[in-house]
Protein backbone atom coordinates (compact mmCIF):
# COMPACT_ATOMS: atom_id res chain seq x y z
CA UNK A 1 0.00 0.00 0.00
CA UNK A 2 1.29 3.63 -1.06
CA UNK A 3 1.74 5.90 2.52
CA UNK A 4 0.71 9.27 0.27
CA UNK A 5 -2.54 8.97 -1.98
CA UNK A 6 -1.00 11.85 -3.73
CA UNK A 7 1.81 13.86 -5.58
CA UNK A 8 2.90 16.98 -6.98
CA UNK A 9 4.92 17.09 -10.02
CA UNK A 10 8.17 19.52 -9.40
CA UNK A 11 8.52 22.40 -11.07
CA UNK A 12 10.70 23.67 -13.16
CA UNK A 13 14.53 22.35 -12.94
CA UNK A 14 17.47 23.10 -11.42
CA UNK A 15 20.41 25.10 -12.84
CA UNK A 16 22.82 23.43 -14.99
CA UNK A 17 25.99 24.06 -14.47
CA UNK A 18 26.57 23.90 -18.72
CA UNK A 19 30.64 24.85 -18.99
CA UNK A 20 31.06 22.18 -16.37
CA UNK A 21 29.80 19.58 -18.05
CA UNK A 22 31.40 21.04 -21.19
CA UNK A 23 28.42 22.80 -23.08
CA UNK A 24 30.40 24.67 -25.07
CA UNK A 25 32.28 21.67 -26.42
CA UNK A 26 28.95 19.82 -27.21
CA UNK A 27 28.33 23.02 -29.34
CA UNK A 28 31.27 22.56 -32.11
CA UNK A 29 29.78 18.76 -31.98
CA UNK A 30 26.90 19.29 -34.58
CA UNK A 31 29.72 20.74 -36.84
CA UNK A 32 32.09 17.79 -37.12
CA UNK A 33 33.20 16.58 -40.35
CA UNK A 34 30.96 13.28 -41.41
CA UNK A 35 32.17 13.58 -44.53
CA UNK A 36 34.44 10.47 -43.84
CA UNK A 37 31.83 7.91 -42.34
CA UNK A 38 33.01 4.72 -41.21
CA UNK A 39 32.00 1.41 -42.08
CA UNK A 40 28.89 0.54 -39.98
CA UNK A 41 27.41 4.24 -40.26
CA UNK A 42 23.79 2.76 -40.98
CA UNK A 43 22.44 4.16 -44.88
CA UNK A 44 18.99 4.80 -43.55
CA UNK A 45 18.41 4.81 -40.39
CA UNK A 46 18.54 6.93 -37.83
CA UNK A 47 22.02 7.97 -35.74
CA UNK A 48 23.61 10.70 -33.94
CA UNK A 49 26.21 12.65 -35.93
CA UNK A 50 29.12 11.60 -33.52
CA UNK A 51 28.84 10.06 -30.15
CA UNK A 52 26.49 7.99 -28.29
CA UNK A 53 23.18 8.14 -28.85
CA UNK A 54 20.76 6.39 -25.79
CA UNK A 55 17.83 5.46 -24.56
CA UNK A 56 14.87 6.95 -26.59
CA UNK A 57 12.51 9.74 -24.53
CA UNK A 58 9.77 11.04 -26.65
CA UNK A 59 8.34 10.67 -30.59
CA UNK A 60 5.45 13.54 -31.02
CA UNK A 61 4.54 14.81 -34.10
CA UNK A 62 3.77 18.99 -34.74
CA UNK A 63 2.83 20.97 -37.25
CA UNK A 64 3.42 18.21 -39.66
CA UNK A 65 6.78 17.65 -37.98
CA UNK A 66 7.76 14.71 -36.12
CA UNK A 67 10.56 15.25 -33.06
CA UNK A 68 13.03 12.72 -31.37
CA UNK A 69 13.96 12.93 -28.46
CA UNK A 70 16.45 10.95 -27.06
CA UNK A 71 19.44 10.77 -23.98
CA UNK A 72 22.37 12.03 -26.09
CA UNK A 73 26.52 12.00 -25.34
CA UNK A 74 27.89 14.33 -27.57
CA UNK A 75 31.32 14.28 -26.69
CA UNK A 76 32.09 10.60 -26.52
CA UNK A 77 31.09 7.21 -27.50
CA UNK A 78 30.09 5.68 -23.91
CA UNK A 79 27.50 6.86 -21.56
CA UNK A 80 28.57 10.39 -19.67
CA UNK A 81 27.39 13.68 -19.05
CA UNK A 82 24.34 13.26 -21.26
CA UNK A 83 22.35 15.60 -22.84
CA UNK A 84 19.05 15.76 -24.38
CA UNK A 85 18.84 14.77 -28.22
CA UNK A 86 16.62 16.08 -30.82
CA UNK A 87 15.77 15.26 -34.47
CA UNK A 88 13.18 16.37 -36.70
CA UNK A 89 11.66 14.85 -39.61
CA UNK A 90 9.03 15.53 -41.75
CA UNK A 91 8.41 12.01 -43.13
CA UNK A 92 9.69 9.58 -40.31
CA UNK A 93 12.61 8.75 -42.88
CA UNK A 94 14.60 11.96 -43.36
CA UNK A 95 16.23 13.18 -39.70
CA UNK A 96 17.89 17.18 -39.08
CA UNK A 97 19.81 16.92 -36.09
CA UNK A 98 19.65 19.90 -33.49
CA UNK A 99 22.54 21.12 -31.44
CA UNK A 100 22.02 19.99 -28.25
CA UNK A 101 21.88 22.48 -25.54
CA UNK A 102 20.21 20.72 -22.71
CA UNK A 103 22.30 18.67 -19.74
CA UNK A 104 20.93 16.67 -18.11
CA UNK A 105 19.53 17.42 -14.38
CA UNK A 106 22.02 15.76 -11.97
CA UNK A 107 19.51 15.87 -9.30
CA UNK A 108 17.21 12.73 -8.59
CA UNK A 109 13.72 13.99 -8.93
CA UNK A 110 11.43 11.15 -7.12
CA UNK A 111 7.44 11.50 -8.11
CA UNK A 112 6.74 9.76 -4.77
CA UNK A 113 8.87 9.42 -1.71
CA UNK A 114 7.34 6.23 -0.92
CA UNK A 115 8.13 4.57 -4.46
CA UNK A 116 10.79 2.82 -5.33
CA UNK A 117 13.30 3.76 -7.87
CA UNK A 118 10.64 5.92 -9.35
CA UNK A 119 11.46 7.01 -13.00
CA UNK A 120 10.54 7.03 -16.60
CA UNK A 121 6.98 8.59 -16.27
CA UNK A 122 4.86 8.68 -19.22
CA UNK A 123 1.69 10.95 -19.46
CA UNK A 124 -1.62 10.22 -21.95
CA UNK A 125 -5.13 11.26 -22.41
CA UNK A 126 -7.64 9.40 -20.93
CA UNK A 127 -11.14 10.76 -22.63
CA UNK A 128 -13.56 8.77 -20.72
CA UNK A 129 -13.19 10.49 -17.95
CA UNK A 130 -11.83 13.65 -19.14
CA UNK A 131 -8.15 13.34 -17.07
CA UNK A 132 -4.77 12.67 -17.32
CA UNK A 133 -2.75 9.32 -16.92
CA UNK A 134 0.56 8.77 -15.86
CA UNK A 135 2.09 5.30 -15.97
CA UNK A 136 5.90 5.24 -14.26
CA UNK A 137 8.17 2.50 -13.32
CA UNK A 138 8.72 1.74 -9.67
CA UNK A 139 11.32 -1.18 -9.82
CA UNK A 140 9.33 -4.07 -10.72
CA UNK A 141 6.11 -2.55 -11.16
CA UNK A 142 4.22 0.22 -12.98
CA UNK A 143 1.98 2.81 -11.21
CA UNK A 144 -0.93 4.30 -12.16
CA UNK A 145 -1.50 8.19 -11.42
CA UNK A 146 -4.44 10.39 -12.52
CA UNK A 147 -4.85 14.33 -13.03
CA UNK A 148 -7.37 16.63 -14.10
CA UNK A 149 -4.98 19.64 -14.45
CA UNK A 150 -1.43 17.97 -15.36
CA UNK A 151 0.12 19.38 -11.65
CA UNK A 152 -1.45 17.64 -8.99
CA UNK A 153 -1.27 14.11 -9.20
CA UNK A 154 -3.12 11.23 -7.47
CA UNK A 155 -1.85 7.72 -7.34
CA UNK A 156 -4.52 4.97 -8.44
CA UNK A 157 -3.15 1.75 -8.83
CA UNK A 158 0.15 -0.21 -9.65
CA UNK A 159 0.57 -3.36 -12.18
CA UNK A 160 3.03 -6.22 -12.92
CA UNK A 161 3.93 -8.04 -9.53
CA UNK A 162 5.13 -11.43 -10.43
CA UNK A 163 4.03 -10.69 -14.03
CA UNK A 164 6.22 -11.35 -17.03
CA UNK A 165 9.95 -12.03 -17.15
CA UNK A 166 11.25 -12.12 -13.59
CA UNK A 167 12.85 -10.68 -11.68
CA UNK A 168 13.82 -7.63 -13.72
CA UNK A 169 13.71 -3.99 -13.69
CA UNK A 170 10.69 -2.30 -15.50
CA UNK A 171 11.05 0.75 -17.53
CA UNK A 172 10.44 3.00 -19.99
CA UNK A 173 6.57 2.19 -19.82
CA UNK A 174 4.21 3.07 -22.01
CA UNK A 175 0.46 1.80 -22.63
CA UNK A 176 -2.21 2.65 -26.02
CA UNK A 177 -5.46 1.25 -26.78
CA UNK A 178 -6.10 -0.45 -30.27
CA UNK A 179 -8.44 -1.79 -31.80
CA UNK A 180 -8.18 -5.68 -32.57
CA UNK A 181 -7.83 -6.65 -36.38
CA UNK A 182 -9.28 -3.49 -37.26
CA UNK A 183 -12.46 -3.60 -35.79
CA UNK A 184 -12.95 -0.22 -33.85
CA UNK A 185 -15.54 -2.13 -31.79
CA UNK A 186 -12.91 -4.40 -30.56
CA UNK A 187 -10.04 -2.77 -28.64
CA UNK A 188 -7.84 -3.53 -26.09
CA UNK A 189 -5.02 -2.10 -23.88
CA UNK A 190 -1.44 -2.73 -24.64
CA UNK A 191 0.73 -2.00 -21.43
CA UNK A 192 4.48 -1.77 -22.93
CA UNK A 193 7.43 -2.43 -20.67
CA UNK A 194 10.99 -2.45 -21.27
CA UNK A 195 13.33 -4.66 -18.91
CA UNK A 196 17.12 -4.62 -18.10
CA UNK A 197 17.90 -7.48 -18.00
CA UNK A 198 15.25 -9.90 -18.95
CA UNK A 199 15.50 -10.69 -22.71
CA UNK A 200 15.16 -14.59 -23.42
CA UNK A 201 18.64 -14.40 -25.01
CA UNK A 202 20.83 -11.97 -22.24
CA UNK A 203 19.84 -8.21 -21.57
CA UNK A 204 17.46 -5.73 -22.88
CA UNK A 205 14.25 -6.05 -24.55
CA UNK A 206 10.47 -5.38 -24.47
CA UNK A 207 7.57 -7.36 -22.98
CA UNK A 208 3.89 -6.42 -23.31
CA UNK A 209 1.19 -7.08 -21.34
CA UNK A 210 -2.66 -7.19 -23.14
CA UNK A 211 -5.65 -6.74 -21.14
CA UNK A 212 -8.48 -3.41 -19.95
CA UNK A 213 -7.95 -0.22 -18.39
CA UNK A 214 -11.12 1.44 -16.87
CA UNK A 215 -9.39 4.53 -15.75
CA UNK A 216 -7.96 3.02 -12.88
CA UNK A 217 -6.51 -0.66 -13.23
CA UNK A 218 -5.03 -2.23 -16.22
CA UNK A 219 -6.68 -5.96 -15.80
CA UNK A 220 -4.46 -8.25 -17.66
CA UNK A 221 -6.07 -11.02 -20.46
CA UNK A 222 -3.35 -13.45 -19.10
CA UNK A 223 -2.01 -15.42 -16.53
CA UNK A 224 1.70 -13.61 -14.57
CA UNK A 225 3.83 -16.51 -16.00
CA UNK A 226 2.80 -15.61 -19.46
CA UNK A 227 5.48 -13.22 -21.55
CA UNK A 228 4.80 -11.60 -24.68
CA UNK A 229 7.50 -9.54 -26.63
CA UNK A 230 7.63 -7.03 -28.90
CA UNK A 231 10.73 -8.33 -30.33
CA UNK A 232 12.52 -11.45 -30.49
CA UNK A 233 15.83 -10.24 -31.45
CA UNK A 234 18.39 -8.74 -28.70
CA UNK A 235 18.90 -5.39 -30.07
CA UNK A 236 15.27 -4.11 -29.41
CA UNK A 237 15.00 -1.74 -26.25
CA UNK A 238 14.12 1.74 -24.68
CA UNK A 239 10.17 1.55 -26.75
CA UNK A 240 7.89 4.45 -26.35
CA UNK A 241 4.77 5.21 -28.76
CA UNK A 242 4.40 8.22 -30.12
CA UNK A 243 1.97 11.36 -29.40
CA UNK A 244 -0.13 13.54 -31.64
CA UNK A 245 0.29 11.08 -34.60
CA UNK A 246 -3.79 10.27 -34.64
CA UNK A 247 -4.86 7.07 -34.96
CA UNK A 248 -1.56 5.82 -35.75
CA UNK A 249 0.68 4.17 -32.91
CA UNK A 250 4.41 4.77 -34.10
CA UNK A 251 7.49 3.27 -32.44
CA UNK A 252 11.38 3.87 -32.79
CA UNK A 253 12.88 1.83 -30.36
CA UNK A 254 16.84 2.02 -29.65
CA UNK A 255 18.49 -0.98 -31.45
CA UNK A 256 21.32 -2.11 -28.96
CA UNK A 257 21.67 -4.35 -25.88
CA UNK A 258 22.75 -3.21 -21.88
CA UNK A 259 25.02 -6.05 -22.51
CA UNK A 260 27.18 -4.48 -25.22
CA UNK A 261 26.58 -1.25 -26.13
CA UNK A 262 29.96 0.44 -24.68
CA UNK A 263 31.65 -2.36 -26.67
CA UNK A 264 30.32 -2.78 -30.51
CA UNK A 265 32.54 -2.44 -32.93
CA UNK A 266 31.65 1.01 -34.14
CA UNK A 267 33.86 4.69 -33.20
CA UNK A 268 32.34 7.66 -34.88
CA UNK A 269 29.45 6.60 -33.09
CA UNK A 270 27.19 4.58 -30.79
CA UNK A 271 23.53 3.15 -31.59
CA UNK A 272 20.94 3.74 -34.29
CA UNK A 273 17.39 3.70 -33.85
CA UNK A 274 15.63 0.87 -35.30
CA UNK A 275 13.52 1.69 -38.17
CA UNK A 276 9.62 3.53 -37.16
CA UNK A 277 7.16 0.43 -36.54
CA UNK A 278 3.38 1.12 -36.75
CA UNK A 279 1.97 -0.74 -34.08
CA UNK A 280 -1.92 -2.99 -34.01
CA UNK A 281 -2.96 -5.84 -32.76
CA UNK A 282 -4.19 -9.22 -33.83
CA UNK A 283 -6.22 -12.28 -32.68
CA UNK A 284 -4.45 -15.67 -32.73
CA UNK A 285 -5.64 -18.82 -31.25
CA UNK A 286 -7.80 -17.30 -28.65
CA UNK A 287 -5.22 -14.93 -27.51
CA UNK A 288 -4.23 -11.05 -28.79
CA UNK A 289 -0.81 -10.15 -29.69
CA UNK A 290 1.45 -6.81 -30.72
CA UNK A 291 2.18 -6.35 -33.93
CA UNK A 292 4.95 -4.77 -35.45
CA UNK A 293 5.42 -3.44 -39.26
CA UNK A 294 7.58 -1.13 -40.61
CA UNK A 295 5.48 2.31 -41.70
CA UNK A 296 4.80 2.88 -44.79
CA UNK A 297 6.96 5.60 -45.14
CA UNK A 298 9.84 3.41 -45.94
CA UNK A 299 8.48 2.55 -49.07
CA UNK A 300 10.49 5.65 -50.20
CA UNK A 301 13.63 4.69 -49.63
CA UNK A 302 13.37 1.82 -52.70
CA UNK A 303 15.43 3.67 -54.97
CA UNK A 304 15.99 0.80 -57.88
CA UNK A 305 13.54 -2.98 -58.02
CA UNK A 306 14.91 -6.32 -58.82
CA UNK A 307 12.86 -9.17 -59.07
CA UNK A 308 13.92 -12.67 -59.08
CA UNK A 309 12.18 -15.05 -60.82
CA UNK A 310 9.84 -18.29 -59.09
CA UNK A 311 12.55 -20.99 -58.24
CA UNK A 312 11.96 -24.21 -56.18
CA UNK A 313 14.80 -25.75 -53.26
CA UNK A 314 15.31 -29.25 -53.41
CA UNK A 315 18.42 -29.25 -51.94
CA UNK A 316 20.04 -25.81 -52.50
CA UNK A 317 20.04 -22.62 -54.81
CA UNK A 318 22.28 -19.87 -55.20
CA UNK A 319 21.76 -15.90 -56.23
CA UNK A 320 25.04 -14.64 -57.02
CA UNK A 321 24.72 -10.91 -56.55
CA UNK A 322 21.84 -9.07 -55.26
CA UNK A 323 22.57 -6.09 -56.36
CA UNK A 324 25.71 -4.75 -58.41
CA UNK A 325 27.57 -1.99 -56.54
CA UNK A 326 26.00 -3.39 -53.20
CA UNK A 327 26.84 -1.01 -50.20
CA UNK A 328 24.78 -2.68 -47.54
CA UNK A 329 21.30 -1.03 -48.03
CA UNK A 330 18.81 -2.85 -49.13
CA UNK A 331 15.27 -4.77 -48.81
CA UNK A 332 14.07 -8.45 -49.21
CA UNK A 333 10.14 -9.01 -49.99
CA UNK A 334 9.40 -12.68 -50.03
CA UNK A 335 6.98 -15.03 -50.30
CA UNK A 336 7.73 -18.84 -49.24
CA UNK A 337 5.59 -21.85 -49.99
CA UNK A 338 6.22 -24.19 -47.42
CA UNK A 339 5.83 -27.75 -49.45
CA UNK A 340 7.34 -30.82 -47.64
CA UNK A 341 10.16 -29.25 -46.49
CA UNK A 342 10.68 -29.29 -42.52
CA UNK A 343 14.23 -26.92 -43.19
CA UNK A 344 13.61 -23.96 -45.17
CA UNK A 345 16.03 -21.10 -45.06
CA UNK A 346 18.62 -19.13 -46.73
CA UNK A 347 22.17 -17.40 -45.91
CA UNK A 348 23.09 -13.81 -46.60
CA UNK A 349 27.19 -13.67 -47.09
CA UNK A 350 29.86 -12.13 -48.64
CA UNK A 351 33.04 -12.89 -50.21
CA UNK A 352 34.49 -13.50 -47.45
CA UNK A 353 32.39 -16.08 -45.97
CA UNK A 354 30.81 -14.24 -43.51
CA UNK A 355 27.28 -14.75 -43.26
CA UNK A 356 23.71 -15.14 -41.13
CA UNK A 357 21.76 -17.47 -41.18
CA UNK A 358 17.67 -17.09 -41.68
CA UNK A 359 15.45 -20.27 -41.42
CA UNK A 360 12.13 -21.68 -39.98
CA UNK A 361 12.56 -25.05 -38.41
CA UNK A 362 8.77 -26.58 -39.35
CA UNK A 363 8.96 -29.38 -36.72
CA UNK A 364 9.97 -26.65 -33.51
CA UNK A 365 7.88 -24.18 -34.80
CA UNK A 366 10.70 -21.67 -34.81
CA UNK A 367 11.99 -18.91 -36.85
CA UNK A 368 15.66 -18.27 -36.41
CA UNK A 369 18.25 -15.85 -37.09
CA UNK A 370 22.21 -17.09 -36.35
CA UNK A 371 24.88 -14.36 -36.40
CA UNK A 372 27.62 -16.69 -35.07
CA UNK A 373 29.41 -16.42 -38.36
CA UNK A 374 28.03 -12.79 -39.20
CA UNK A 375 31.36 -10.92 -39.48
CA UNK A 376 32.97 -8.95 -36.31
CA UNK A 377 31.42 -11.12 -33.25
CA UNK A 378 34.69 -11.37 -30.50
CA UNK A 379 33.42 -8.45 -28.56
CA UNK A 380 30.24 -10.88 -27.72
CA UNK A 381 32.73 -12.58 -25.07
CA UNK A 382 33.53 -9.16 -22.78
CA UNK A 383 29.56 -8.37 -22.67
CA UNK A 384 28.49 -6.70 -19.23
CA UNK A 385 26.15 -8.90 -17.16
CA UNK A 386 23.60 -7.83 -15.04
CA UNK A 387 24.00 -9.33 -11.78
CA UNK A 388 20.30 -10.88 -12.02
CA UNK A 389 21.49 -12.81 -15.10
CA UNK A 390 24.33 -14.76 -12.97
CA UNK A 391 22.72 -18.03 -14.57
CA UNK A 392 22.83 -19.73 -18.13
CA UNK A 393 19.47 -19.42 -19.23
CA UNK A 394 20.12 -17.05 -21.87
CA UNK A 395 22.33 -19.53 -23.02
CA UNK A 396 20.11 -22.47 -23.05
CA UNK A 397 17.58 -20.71 -24.82
CA UNK A 398 19.37 -19.19 -27.40
CA UNK A 399 20.54 -21.18 -30.28
CA UNK A 400 24.42 -22.11 -31.37
CA UNK A 401 25.56 -19.80 -28.22
CA UNK A 402 28.97 -18.88 -28.25
CA UNK A 403 29.14 -15.45 -26.27
CA UNK A 404 26.77 -12.77 -25.61
CA UNK A 405 26.76 -11.51 -29.21
CA UNK A 406 27.76 -14.75 -31.30
CA UNK A 407 24.29 -16.31 -30.91
CA UNK A 408 21.14 -17.06 -32.72
CA UNK A 409 17.84 -15.78 -31.70
CA UNK A 410 14.38 -17.32 -32.55
CA UNK A 411 10.54 -16.41 -32.57
CA UNK A 412 7.51 -19.25 -31.99
CA UNK A 413 5.60 -19.54 -35.25
CA UNK A 414 2.76 -21.11 -36.39
CA UNK A 415 2.87 -23.79 -39.18
CA UNK A 416 1.66 -22.55 -42.08
CA UNK A 417 1.05 -23.33 -46.19
CA UNK A 418 3.31 -19.81 -46.87
CA UNK A 419 5.32 -17.47 -45.07
CA UNK A 420 5.84 -13.39 -46.04
CA UNK A 421 8.98 -12.27 -45.37
CA UNK A 422 10.18 -8.68 -45.43
CA UNK A 423 14.07 -7.97 -44.33
CA UNK A 424 15.57 -5.31 -44.02
CA UNK A 425 19.19 -4.93 -43.97
CA UNK A 426 21.59 -2.06 -43.34
CA UNK A 427 24.94 -1.68 -42.65
CA UNK A 428 25.10 -3.05 -39.11
CA UNK A 429 21.71 -4.67 -38.64
CA UNK A 430 19.07 -6.89 -39.79
CA UNK A 431 15.17 -6.42 -39.12
CA UNK A 432 12.93 -9.15 -39.78
CA UNK A 433 9.34 -8.78 -40.24
CA UNK A 434 7.25 -12.03 -40.60
CA UNK A 435 3.46 -12.10 -42.05
CA UNK A 436 2.60 -8.30 -41.66
CA UNK A 437 4.45 -7.79 -38.37
CA UNK A 438 3.03 -10.68 -36.56
CA UNK A 439 6.76 -11.48 -35.68
CA UNK A 440 9.46 -8.62 -35.86
CA UNK A 441 13.06 -9.81 -34.79
CA UNK A 442 16.02 -6.93 -34.94
CA UNK A 443 19.53 -7.97 -34.44
CA UNK A 444 22.79 -6.15 -34.98
CA UNK A 445 25.78 -7.97 -37.36
CA UNK A 446 28.87 -6.61 -38.25
CA UNK A 447 30.52 -7.30 -41.31
CA UNK A 448 33.34 -6.66 -42.98
CA UNK A 449 32.00 -6.35 -46.33
CA UNK A 450 28.32 -6.15 -47.05
CA UNK A 451 26.37 -9.33 -47.94
CA UNK A 452 25.73 -9.41 -51.46
CA UNK A 453 24.95 -13.30 -52.22
CA UNK A 454 22.42 -15.47 -51.14
CA UNK A 455 22.18 -19.25 -50.52
CA UNK A 456 18.89 -21.16 -50.11
CA UNK A 457 18.50 -24.05 -48.62
CA UNK A 458 15.99 -27.14 -47.40
CA UNK A 459 16.15 -30.54 -45.17
CA UNK A 460 13.35 -32.69 -45.67
CA UNK A 461 11.66 -31.63 -48.68
CA UNK A 462 11.13 -29.02 -51.55
CA UNK A 463 9.89 -25.34 -50.64
CA UNK A 464 9.56 -22.69 -53.32
CA UNK A 465 9.67 -18.93 -53.25
CA UNK A 466 6.56 -17.40 -55.32
CA UNK A 467 7.60 -13.98 -55.08
CA UNK A 468 11.24 -12.11 -54.29
CA UNK A 469 11.93 -8.83 -54.96
CA UNK A 470 15.37 -7.14 -53.76
CA UNK A 471 15.12 -3.39 -53.83
CA UNK A 472 18.58 -0.95 -53.20
CA UNK A 473 18.03 1.48 -50.11
CA UNK A 474 18.70 5.04 -49.86
CA UNK A 475 17.82 8.15 -48.75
Amino acid sequence: MRTTPWIKLCKGAVLALAISFGLAYCHTSGTFDTAKTEQFRPVYHHTPLYGRMDNVNGLTCKDGEYHLYFQYTPCDSKQENLYGGHSVSKDLIHWEYSIPVTPRDTLKHLISDDSENCRNPKVFWYAPENKWIMVVSTDKEIDFYDSRNEKDWNYISSFGEGYGVQPCQFEYPDMVELPVDGNTNHKKWALIVNVNPGCYFGGSATQYFIGDFDGTKFICDNLPNVTKWLDWGKDHYATLCSSNTGERVIIMPWMNNRQYCNIVPSEQFRSANALPRELGLYAQDGDIYLSATPVTETRALRKETKKIPVFSVTKDYHIHSLLSENEGAYELSLDIVTGKAEIMGFSLFNDKGEKVDIYFNLPEKKLVMDRTKSGITDFGKNSLLHKVEAHDRRKTTAINYIDDFALATWAPIQKDDRYKLDIFVDKCSIEIFLNDGKIAMTNLVFPTEPYNRMYFYGKGGTFSVDSFNVYRLGL
